[in-house]
């Protein structure tokens, strides 16, 4: 199926001039331009503008947007994977202010009894590090962890920074698969996080043990809430606490 740009403005809900622009910018460029100037769309235009409105869709800017696409690993079933991953974090979201609206209106009818903190329930955040090379499993640190309802998860944004409920010297919890194995203290080992084993849960590690993790001190860490990943962050310290800023939004 072929399409004009305004044949495909209409299927898609895209300006014709925002399509023209991003042929301009190099983000979605026509298959061909017909004999009489206009410009073409097929199939894999149309995928592509599709991914264009998904990344769009999660806050990602349109330079963003081109150098995904047009790397070279490009991976388009693990994009749309990523997609809806997010997709279902902001489900998730929507269903807790659900449940928490239906909740009020029984209590404003005395149907039930509804506590002050039933009425901001929220999302418990995680920061987390992690690497998947040693022992083939999925290794995770955790800085520590904080609490936010409803309105401060809303109000999220890139810049802003969250403080965990962990202290430099604090152990931390050390997963293995999503499940509680060890804890350590984190540090930097040739600019790269690790953790020190302090405490053995399971006999996958050692005491004293060094895990260096996949993330550089300068690269950004993952930030989970409700066991969702919402964001990327680097990690900062607050009055000694560990805490994140967020450096996409959520």
């Amino acid at each position: 199926m072929y399409y004009t740009i305004n044949e495909l403005s209409k299927i898609s809900g895209i300006s014709p001039r925002a399509l023209r622009y991003y042929d301009q910018i190099g983000l979605l460029v026509p298959e061909r331009i017909s004999s009489n100037g206009y410009r073409i769309y097929g199939v894999n235009e149309v995928d592509i503008l599709q991914q264009i409105l998904f990344y769009r869709e999660l806050g990602v800017s349109l330079d963003e947007i081109k150098n995904l696409i047009n790397a070279p690993d490009y991976d388009k079933e693990k994009s749309l994977l990523i997609h809806l991953d997010a997709l279902l974090n902001k489900q998730e979201q929507i269903e807790v202010l659900i449940k928490n609206v239906r909740k009020t209106i029984k209590s404003l009818k005395g149907v039930t009894v509804m506590s002050d903190k039933e009425k901001f329930e929220g999302f418990t955040l995680r920061a987390l590090i992690g690497q998947t090379s040693k022992y083939d499993k999925e290794i995770t640190a955790e800085l520590g962890q904080a609490e936010l309802n409803i309105q401060e998860m809303q109000m999220l944004d890139k810049g802003d920074v969250i403080v965990l409920d962990k202290i430099m010297t604090d152990f931390v919890d050390i997963m293995v698969n999503g499940q509680f194995a060890a804890k350590g203290i984190i540090g930097i080992v040739d600019e790269k996080f690790c953790v020190k084993v302090n405490e053995v849960i399971d006999n996958l590690f050692y005491l004293g043990e060094f895990i260096e993790l996949d993330r550089g001190k300068d690269e950004p860490i993952d930030l989970f809430a409700n066991g969702k990943l919402i964001s990327k962050c680097e990690v900062v310290v607050v009055d000694k606490n560990f805490a994140v800023r967020l450096v996409e939004a959520v």
